[in-house]
């Protein structure tokens, strides 16, 4: 079977959804997840297509893919002589540790090819777990008596490519107890059995659990903590698993009704599409657990563990999952340069000036970005498990760079088209060609011209809305740390490499060259 048509299948098995008031089935019942659904069936088919192979698959010569476990010995040649060969593991580069920088490139190269398909506003796709779950095998040992399971079930997600979602998150305390602490929401284990536990509980920010089809949980601890955790990852259709999502702000607003529910799967429809391909990214949800059994095999973690340790369950996820959300911004700026392009046709003179200095300074951010991409990757750091991740130094840089530089170029295209964005009608079709033809007498080019200028606007309006486009550059920004904590983890990071020391013995030099 295809990854496509394994994919859709998992989307018909019957799941436990509430969605705005009405209890549901299946996620295709929901028009708004639509163009969501519709981008995740995209990665599967540049898997399933030959032609992508390249970049999509690891390549017959290796790379990211080899290990040690796979050297199979062929029979004798005729000389006697034994025969070592390679096989091939049939798998996307990011989703296997990688061994050297040109492994990350490979990753990176199809982490892109995938981007660009959905213009970067899949903030959470398939490929993007990968940036920890690749590690499950060389973190093996961090998981204790669990440390077979992660090591089959990082096989497993290389081979089958699930759309694995994550819930890291408790719900915040609500109300208090009888007692001075709040009612915690967690979860919590109501039964052990040899063949696994069943647990209760909720968990908050279950991100794109509407359209994945598993959930990788994970209990959240701070410094210094040594509490009982639980991790494991289980389908979002398991019995007793209920999925309460959070109705999305950013949604296709335009084109669609949030409350719009089909008894039967929706249909694309080319009205979905009309501005950009996925209006709707992943949707954040609650995920409420009611007695919900997990196979002994699914687990990763169930016990007390020491702050140290659950750090290094996650060993190396953090640098990878920045290269990640940079390869996406490159990509969101080229969408928001071409659209800053084409809405320049459309100013005066005076107007048009002040965009093209802003169209300069998106080259520029988009230019040091791909930059540290480059430095990252070129730069890759080796971990003592064997393989390496990008410099985490330059992943930490790139963080606070993209806080520091995104923000304020919203904020200055905002300020130069705040006039038309404002001025246009939410719809194209709100005014209809002959009244357009007969208030201005217009040709029909120029009204072809004029609805291309409106799909334009409509796009950069969207870019630049708070619920939509701002919200996901923030989301970027500061999911894995604001830039105040990423310039706290930089010196830290700077001070363990040598790099401040170097810094420091170069400067003593200057001076003892230097005549008093």
């Amino acid at each position: 079977m295809s990854l496509l048509n394994r994919y859709r299948r998992s989307l018909k098995r019957r799941r436990n959804i509430r969605w705005a008031g009405k209890d549901l089935t299946r996620p295709a019942q929901i028009s708004v997840l639509q163009p969501a659904i519709r981008m995740t069936e995209t990665f599967y088919e540049l898997m399933d297509d030959p032609s992508h192979a390249d970049i999509m698959r690891i390549s017959p010569a290796g790379g990211a893919g080899q290990r040690d476990s796979d050297i199979q010995t062929k029979p004798s040649d005729k000389h006697g002589n034994r025969q070592n060969t390679r096989r091939q593991i049939d798998a996307h580069p990011f989703f296997l540790p990688a061994a050297s920088p040109e492994d990350l490139d490979a990753a990176a190269r199809a982490i892109a090819l995938y981007t660009r398909h959905h213009f970067g506003f899949m903030t959470r796709p398939v490929d993007y777990k990968a940036s920890f779950l690749a590690l499950l095998e060389k973190n093996s040992r961090f998981f204790g008596p669990f440390a077979e399971n992660a090591r089959k079930i990082h096989r497993r997600l290389v081979h089958d490519l699930p759309y694995v979602c994550h819930a890291f998150v408790a719900p915040p305390p609500f109300g208090t107890t009888p007692g001075p602490e709040p009612l915690r929401l967690g979860l919590r284990i109501e039964e052990r059995r040899e063949d696994g536990i069943i647990v209760s509980g909720m968990k908050a920010i279950a991100t794109a659990a509407m359209i994945a089809e598993e959930v990788f949980v994970r209990d959240h601890l701070e410094a210094g903590e040594d509490l009982e955790v639980l991790s494991f990852l289980v389908p979002l259709s398991t019995p007793g698993l209920r999925i309460v999502a959070t109705a999305p702000t950013y949604v296709n607003w335009q084109f669609m009704d949030l409350h719009e529910v089909t008894d039967e799967p929706c249909e694309i429809e080319s009205r979905c599409l009309s501005a950009l391909p996925a209006y709707l990214e992943e949707n954040d949800s609650l995920l409420v657990f009611s007695r919900v059994f997990i196979p002994e095999d699914r687990i990763l973690s169930c016990g007390k563990m020491k702050f140290e340790s659950y750090r290094d369950q996650m060993k190396g996820f953090v640098p990878r999952a920045q290269l990640h959300g940079l390869i996406r911004a490159i990509v969101k700026l080229d969408v928001l340069g071409g659209l800053v392009k084409q809405a320049g046709r459309y100013l005066t003179p005076g107007a048009r000036k002040g965009l093209e200095e802003a169209l300069a300074d998106l080259l520029v951010t988009q230019n040091a970005l791909e930059g540290l991409k480059m430095r990252m990757i070129e730069d890759a750091y080796p971990l003592p498990e064997g393989h390496v991740v990008p410099h985490p130094e330059t992943a930490a840089s790139s963080q606070i760079f993209m806080s520091e530089t995104l923000q304020a170029l919203l904020v200055q295209i905002e300020d130069l088209l705040a006039g038309v964005i404002t001025a246009l009608p939410i719809r194209p079709d709100d005014i209809s060609l002959a009244e357009l033809e007969q208030q201005w007498g217009a040709a029909r080019a120029d009204i072809d011209d004029l609805y291309h200028y409106h799909r334009v606007v409509s796009a950069l309006r969207l870019m630049l809305a708070e619920g939509f486009g701002r919200r996901q550059l923030r989301f970027e920004r500061n999911y894995l740390g604001s830039a105040r904590r990423m310039r706290t983890l930089l010196l830290a990071l700077a001070s363990g490499s040598g790099a401040l020391a170097r810094q420091v013995e170069y400067a003593d030099l200057m001076l003892s060259s230097t005549p008093n």
